[in-house]
């Protein structure tokens, strides 16, 4: 594929990071914040734990994340959770919800020739399978295409691996409801989905000292064909480490940038002369 210009394109993917924030009201994190998601190449962000407030939100999209979509708590500083998309994403919106208490918001919509549904979802730390059940049954109602899934599910779904301990403190009842849900709406877990075996952590709780790995990224097992990667980065900014996926898009862009002069040579009395000459001998 070209442009209209003849430039050859390249298919472009699509990196999705999901990250719980642990708060972003102070300006300062949220600077880092979006520098991080930048050096990320994030196509799409996921954010749990915003904290912004209802009627008190602060500004968090900029000029290379102009689009965002909010689900805040209407009487706290609390949960609080958002959808952010990168300029160079010709999104273009069909519909969105969000929940009363910011603890989820799923948009939809085209990009290009392809329809996607994005859902971002906080579970809270107890009866985390109601939450799931009940946030599942709404999104299969809502979703059109292909769904990523993304949040904080405050739960290790493989305790054994998915902990540093090899256990978990939830009830084991809780661990297997939720798995049963994500297996009834057939949503692979991406990154287990490429390392079956492995062991990797996105939080550390310093009450018990021990790792898990409680943050995910889903995608409907009939689309894992279009999964690239997947990877748990180290925290920074926040006490969890951002999780991100790489998908095969339907966007494209260039194999090589666009030439543009070098405007500086125009001040240089020797180029400006060699011009001069070129362009008489032309004429």
């Amino acid at each position: 594929m070209s442009t209209a210009h003849g430039t050859p394109l390249t298919p472009a993917d699509l990196v999705i990071v999901s990250i719980n924030a642990n708060g972003l009201n102070v300006p300062e994190k949220r600077s880092h914040a979006m520098r991080d998601f930048r050096s990320q190449k994030a196509s799409v962000v996921l954010i749990q734990e915003t904290h912004f407030q209802e009627g008190k939100t602060p500004t968090l999209t900029n000029s290379y994340y102009p689009l965002g979509f909010y689900s805040n708590n209407p009487e706290a500083k609390t949960k609080g959770t958002a959808i952010m998309f990168h300029r160079r994403v010709p999104f273009q919106l069909l519909d969105s919800v969000t929940d009363a208490g910011g603890r989820f918001v799923f948009v939809k919509g085209w990009i290009l020739d392809q329809v996607y549904t994005f859902a971002n979802c906080y579970a809270p730390n107890k009866a985390q399978h109601k939450f799931l059940s009940a946030t599942l049954r709404t999104l299969r109602d809502f979703a059109e295409g292909l769904v990523v899934l993304g949040g904080d599910l405050n739960v290790p779904l493989e305790p054994s691996r998915d902990t540093s301990a090899g256990n978990s403190s939830i009830p084991l009842h809780i661990i297997r409801s939720c798995r049963n849900s994500l297996h009834t709406s057939r949503l692979a877990d991406c990154w287990r989905t490429l390392y079956p075996e492995g062991k990797d952590y996105s939080f550390y709780a310093h009450p018990s000292q021990y790792y898990s790995r409680i943050d995910y990224l889903f995608i409907p097992q009939y689309y894992l064909s279009a999964l690239r990667s997947a990877a748990i980065v180290t925290a920074t900014w926040s006490d969890h480490g951002p999780v991100s996926i790489t998908l095969r898009s339907p966007m494209f862009r260039p194999t090589a940038p666009n030439w543009r002069l070098n405007d500086s040579l125009l001040s240089d009395p020797l180029v400006a002369e060699e011009g001069r000459q070129v362009l008489t001998n032309l004429f």
